[in-house]
This record gives structure tokens, C-alpha cells and sequence, in this order.
């Protein structure tokens, strides 16, 4: 992935070869790893970073994270279910 950016509640880990982006009121509960990191006001995030711009290699590996792919992308929350009527 190239960039992401960040929106409503996701768990889980995130890894982009540019920039993560989060936007404002985003709920994000896992780990994240990019060259680049935005983080705006009001954001809610637990979870490690591993930030690094100039590609300095680390001296240990990330453990675990999803695989980067080929474009950018938004990645935003599922709808909620609707709620279903109530028969009297």
C-alpha cells in the first residue's frame, strides 16, 4: 500500500511504503508502520508506531501487520446494521 488514510473505528494493523493519514475522530486500535504519519486532533490511538522517513533499517523486524499492496486506499469502517422492527 502506498499511502492510507484513516477513518471511523478499525482494529487492526496497517502498513503503507509512503503515509498514514488519520483523520479526525478516527478510532484506531492496533499497530502501524510507515515512512510518513499524520495524525490530526481528536484522533483516538492504541498501538505501537514504527515511523521512518529516511528507511533506516530497524534491528528487529515488526512481528506481524498486513501486507502492503499495490495502490492507495481509504479505509473506512463497515455501515452498521439497520434496526429491525419490533412486532407488537
Amino acid at each position: 500500500m502506498g499511502s492510507i488514510v484513516v477513518r471511523g473505528k478499525i482494529t487492526g494493523n496497517l502498513i503503507a511504503k509512503d503515509k498514514i493519514e488519520i483523520k479526525s475522530k478516527t478510532e484506531l486500535f492496533g499497530d502501524i508502520r510507515a515512512a510518513k504519519l499524520v495524525i490530526e486532533e481528536g484522533v483516538t490511538f492504541v498501538g505501537k508506531s514504527e515511523v521512518n522517513p529516511n528507511k533506516v533499517s530497524p534491528t528487529a523486524a515488526p512481528t506481524s501487520g498486513a501486507q502492503p499492496s499495490a495502490a492507495s486506499r481509504i479505509v473506512e469502517p463497515a455501515k452498521p446494521a439497520l434496526p429491525r422492527p419490533v412486532s407488537a
